[in-house]
């Protein structure tokens, strides 16, 4: 066992939180605009991931509408980092992995620079 505050890695079957080319609402649609940020609060979407997860292990993937010069994931609530999780410069659909830690009520927000539809896989949490 870990030391003080340590976390445990549990893996899942590998299951779709979000895709927003599906039908408008929390887990779907509308897609992502320019310049824009939407959150998703992971432990109410339907893939059993428990309030007390600290951390997601995601595949998130884009769709662009054309060029995507960054996407960005960060714990909800906090202040966006100017890092890049994923790029698509020639609007290729990308996807990567990310470890994302949790925000307030367990979401994580995510920004674009140009418009896309994001899709969000989780495949494991870390929790105490």
């Amino acid at each position: 066992s870990g030391g003080c505050g340590a976390l445990s890695f549990y893996a899942v079957t590998p299951c779709r939180v979000a895709d927003t080319r599906n039908p408008q609402g929390p887990f779907g649609g509308p897609s992502l605009t320019a310049a824009s940020m939407r959150s998703f609060t992971i432990p109410a979407s339907g893939c059993s991931i428990p309030a007390t997860a600290q951390a997601y292990s995601l595949n998130v993937t884009v769709v662009p509408a054309g060029l995507l010069s960054f996407l960005t994931a960060w714990p909800a609530g906090q202040t966006q980092p100017f890092v890049s999780t994923l790029n698509s410069f020639d609007g290729s659909i990308v996807a990567n992995a990310a470890i994302v830690p949790a925000g307030a009520s367990g979401a994580i927000s995510v920004y674009v620079t140009d418009a896309t539809d994001v899709i969000l896989d989780v495949d494991g949490y870390f929790a105490p």
